[in-house]
């Protein structure tokens, strides 16, 4: 049985996987950025004839061969999920750069938020008049 430090380490490995890799500086890169990474990313069909990836997250009904890879959990959305495609292959593969970055982009995004909501003196009182709003109410229903 691993110990909690040699389970951090591989939680830690495994999130690290890939960074850096598919987009440079992933650290500071924007989310448009990530997210057109992480649509490149989804599940793909393996061409048989090609040996090329292709296609998007859902088979082409045209083409059996992407049905098949896609009912066997090798191709397209399936492919994303499947834990048993081998290591670097679907969900062994390791995170995206977006889901990485994403606790980053959330907290500089409510950051600005906040910071306009504050520049704004109309958006400031209000915000303070709604909560003077709430406690009053409050107080109103827990007077006997």
């Amino acid at each position: 049985m691993k110990t909690y430090k040699q389970f951090n380490e591989g939680l830690k490995d495994y999130s690290n996987q890939g960074k850096n890799v598919r987009v440079p500086g992933e650290d500071t890169a924007s989310f448009g950025k990530l997210f057109k990474d992480d649509l490149k990313q989804m599940g793909k069909f393996k061409n048989p004839k090609t040996g090329k990836l292709e296609g998007s997250i859902f088979p082409n009904p045209r083409k059996g061969y992407q049905l098949k890879q896609f009912a066997t959990g090798q191709g397209g959305l399936t492919r994303t999920l499947n834990p048993f495609l081998g290591k670097g292959q679907g969900l062994r593969s390791g995170p995206t750069p977006l889901s990485r970055q994403s606790g980053r982009l959330l907290k500089s995004g409510i950051k600005s938020v906040g910071k306009a909501v504050m520049k704004n003196p109309k958006l400031a009182l209000a915000g303070l008049a709604i909560g003077a709003a709430a406690k009053g109410i409050q107080a109103l229903r827990n007077r006997k």
